[in-house]
C-alpha cells in the first residue's frame, strides 16, 4: 500500500466507491479497511450507496460490515 496512506486524516473511501470510478488495483477487504482506520485514529463506517427506482441516491450507513453485506442481499432480492 502507498505512503499516502499515512496523510488521510479523516476519510476512508470503499471498495464499491473505487470500482465504481474505475479503480482496478488491489482492493483491501472490510477487515484491512477497519485496520487502517483504526491504524489512523479514524472511526470506520460500514455503508453502501442506494438508488431508488426513482434515480435518487441515498447513502446508507451501518453498524457492521455483516448488517451492511445482509441489507445488501436483501436488496438483491428485489
Amino acid at each position: 500500500m502507498s505512503n499516502k496512506i499515512n496523510e488521510v486524516t479523516g476519510v476512508i473511501i470503499s471498495r464499491a466507491l473505487l470500482e465504481e470510478y474505475g479503480y482496478d488495483g488491489d482492493m483491501p477487504s472490510d477487515e484491512e479497511m477497519q485496520t487502517i482506520a483504526d491504524e489512523l485514529g479514524i472511526l470506520f463506517i460500514p455503508g453502501m450507496e442506494i438508488e431508488t427506482s426513482e434515480e435518487i441516491h441515498m447513502v446508507a450507513y451501518f453498524e457492521t460490515v455483516d448488517a451492511a453485506l445482509a441489507f445488501g442481499d436483501e436488496l438483491e432480492k428485489q
